[in-house]
């Protein structure tokens, strides 16, 4: 964990829920440690689609993404082209994982807030389709 997270008790508090979510829903895919399952899912320690623009991180977790895709340069190979949206979770819950995956594993991005969370699925309501990598990274 990073020291910013340990010196900001708001911070800390939402790693920690984030953390559980994770645990609940990212973690048998993306593991423990976030270096992602062969033959599952990539990583998102040190992922430039983790540390790049919230907004990206936040729309493939709402409606998730499909296609092949890059991380960090990288064509992924082995991998199946699917990340299953979230929607489910509400803006809160959202904002708490998406900030524990920012922060941990040595990532240094900023915290996503519900706010965040709340204007990306007002700025795409009738979406459907899950996103592309050409959409989201052209």
């Amino acid at each position: 964990m990073a020291q910013r997270v340990k010196k900001d008790k708001e911070l800390y508090a939402r790693y920690k829920k984030g953390r559980t979510t994770y645990s609940t829903y990212c973690a048998a895919c993306h593991q423990p440690n976030g270096k992602g399952k062969s033959m599952m899912a990539p990583q998102l320690a040190q992922s430039d689609w983790v540390n790049g623009p919230s907004d990206i991180l936040i729309k493939v977790v709402v409606h998730g993404l499909t296609g092949p895709i890059e991380v960090n340069g990288k064509p992924l190979v082995g991998i199946p082209p699917v990340m299953p949206p979230h929607a489910f979770l509400d803006d809160q819950q959202m904002a708490d994982v998406l900030t524990y995956v920012r922060t941990a594993w040595n990532n240094p991005a900023a915290p996503i807030t519900a706010e965040d969370v709340k204007s990306v699925r007002e700025a795409n309501p009738d979406r459907a389709a899950m996103w592309t990598q050409s959409e989201l990274r052209p």
